[in-house]
């Protein structure tokens, strides 16, 4: 006798298929009204694999992580234009480009640092698109991945659906390279910095590399302790395992004390019925997050969870 796959009674599988149509066409037709929203609102069209995280949410925000963006900007850009401070932006683990691009019409010259060689690609066409609505602006792509010294490593992408999750895995610094093969290069920023004939100081600099956020600070110790730029740094929750973050410690170390955080899902956390119409329809992501209110504390108060980012705040900004 045949068995049927759907465990279930042929009334109850018609159900189910109207109910998916049903849920896609909603999705769809959100997510399409809120794309022709953000492209006559002047937000860029950028470019990103059709199925890849950080591409679906800029195209239903206008960009990635906005919110948590325009908190930044609404607080700290006042006190970096008083204080000439709007230089220069190093977009450390660029992806696509969307916080480059963001930040392309406040700062002067940027460098975006991304190690994927299929998502530089997209990224090098974004950063050209945007050239035009950022005339005062020099954005440079460059093909690094960036670490505590200059070497090789291999780009492994766990989820398709996320290009921007790719880990760089970095062979031990006593075996030569022939005995481990790799395909990208790395680069810390001050050899970086100390290659180029003119290098503006950095004001701005952030890190979202997959774990690799406390190697890149070690290779940027000069470049920090020097010019001292505001840090925003990814943390995830599973870096509190041994206690307090590693790259959190060493920008400690380097004279940063107070810190902050914009993102308001991880401080507030969103209602029941919020968590599951954004389950039910995932074109929603970060629809029912309100414009977060930025915190500050020290390194002594801060919860064990993970964060879009968080802002270690150099001692000049509270200067008068």
């Amino acid at each position: 006798m045949k068995r049927h796959l759907f465990a279930g009674s042929a009334k109850s599988f018609r159900w189910s298929l109207i109910i998916d149509k049903l849920l896609d066409d909603f999705s769809f037709k959100v997510a399409d009204r809120h794309a022709r929203r953000n492209l006559l609102e002047g937000y860029p069209n950028l470019i990103a694999p059709i199925n890849d995280f950080v591409g679906r949410a800029a195209s239903y925000q206008g960009f990635y992580e906005k919110k948590s963006l325009d908190a930044f900007v609404d607080f700290f850009l006042p006190v970096l234009r008083r204080k000439g401070r709007v230089n220069c932006f190093i977009d450390v683990g660029a992806n696509i480009g969307n916080h480059s691009v963001y930040f392309s019409r406040f700062f002067a010259k940027i460098y975006s640092f991304e190690v994927s060689r299929k998502i530089f690609e997209i990224l090098s066409i974004n950063l050209k698109e945007a050239e035009p609505s950022c005339p005062g602006c020099s954005i440079k792509a460059i093909n690094l991945g960036v670490y505590s010294r200059t070497t090789s490593g291999k780009v492994i992408v766990e989820d398709p659906a996320n290009q921007g999750s790719g880990r760089i895995l970095v062979p031990d610094k006593n075996i030569e390279s022939n005995e481990n093969p790799t395909d990208n290069q790395l680069v810390s920023l001050d050899d970086f910095a100390s290659g180029l004939e003119s290098f503006l100081e950095p004001d701005l600099i952030k890190l979202d590399i997959e774990g690799l956020e406390y190697e890149a600070i070690c290779g940027a110790r000069n470049l920090i302790t020097e010019y001292h730029p505001i840090v925003m740094v990814e943390v995830h929750e599973d870096e509190f395992k041994l206690g307090l973050p590693k790259s959190l410690r060493k920008l400690s170390e380097y004279g940063y004390s107070v810190f902050s955080c914009t993102d308001y899902t991880q401080v507030a956390g969103l209602s029941p019925l919020a968590k599951i119409l954004q389950f039910l329809f995932p074109v929603l992501e970060g629809s029912f997050v309100r414009t977060p209110s930025l915190l500050r504390f020290s390194l002594d108060d801060l919860p064990q969870r993970s964060y879009e980012f968080i802002i270690a705040i150099p001692p000049w900004f509270f200067d008068e």
